[in-house]
C-alpha cells in the first residue's frame, strides 16, 4: 500500500492482467483495513507475492494464501525488469501523475478517480470496446455512479470546471446538453435520489459528453 501526500492510503493490487486501486482510509493501513479492502479481489489460496509489510497478515491467514515475501532493501537495489514487485511499484507511479494531473477533485470522490484510472489501464485496449463497455455501465447502474451528497449539475460539471472553464460556462453547456439529452432544466439542482432511473441515465450520457 502507499500513501499519497493527503494521508489518504491507497491499496494496489495487480495479477499483470487486471488491476484494482482502492482506497483504504486516513493514514497507514491496518491489517483489518487491508483485508476489509483487498478480501473480494483476492481469490482463496492464490499466491501473493508482497514486500515484509505486516498489513498483509490477515489477508494470508484468513484467505488461506501462499505468501511469497521480499525484502524491500534488497529489491530496490535491483533493476525494474528483474524486481517482482515492479507491477505494483509501476502502477503506483502512474497513479500519482494521474492523480496529480486531476488535482481538483474532492476527497469524498477519490474512490472514484482510482476506479477510473483502472478502467483506462485495464483491458479491453481497444478503444471501441471501452466506449462500448462504458456505454452498458451507464445503462446498467447510473444512480451508482453519482455522489448522493452533491446536485447532478456539480457531478456533471465537474470534468469542465476541471479544466478552468468558469461554474457560469459550465453550466451553459450542461443546460444545452440536458436539452438535446430531454432533461428538464431544473433537474440540474436536484439531487441524484431525486431523478427517475432514465432521468439518471440520460444525465450520466451528458456527463460522459
Amino acid at each position: 500500500p502507499g500513501i499519497s501526500r493527503n494521508q489518504i492510503c491507497i491499496g494496489v493490487a495487480t495479477d499483470k492482467h487486471s488491476t484494482v486501486c482502492l482506497v483504504e482510509g486516513y493514514g497507514r493501513p491496518s491489517q483489518k483495513r487491508s483485508y476489509q479492502t483487498f478480501q473480494k479481489h483476492i481469490a482463496p489460496g492464490s499466491l501473493l507475492v508482497h514486500d515484509k509489510e505486516n498489513t498483509h497478515k490477515m489477508l494470508v491467514r484468513k484467505l488461506s494464501l501462499k505468501s511469497k515475501t521480499y525484502a524491500s532493501k534488497e529489491i530496490k537495489k535491483l533493476p525494474d525488469s528483474e524486481n517482482p514487485l515492479d507491477p505494483v511499484n509501476r502502477t503506483h507511479a502512474l497513479l500519482k501523475m494521474f492523480l496529480n494531473a486531476h488535482s481538483g477533485f474532492n476527497r469524498d470522490e477519490l474512490q472514484g478517480y482510482c476506479d477510473l484510472y483502472a478502467f483506462v489501464i485495464n483491458p479491453p485496449s481497444e478503444h471501441l470496446e471501452k466506449v462500448e463497455k462504458i456505454i452498458k455501465m451507464v445503462f446498467q447502474n447510473p444512480m451508482e455512479s453519482f455522489n448522493p451528497r452533491k446536485t447532478v449539475g456539480y457531478s456533471v460539471t465537474e470534468g469542465l470546471r476541471n479544466k478552468g472553464i468558469s461554474k457560469t460556462e459550465a453550466k451553459s453547456i450542461i443546460l444545452d446538453l440536458f436539452d438535446k439529452c430531454e432533461l428538464p432544466g431544473e433537474l440540474y439542482d436536484k439531487y441524484p435520489h431525486q431523478l427517475s432511473g432514465g432521468q439518471c441515465q440520460r444525465a450520466a450520457i451528458v456527463r460522459a459528453l
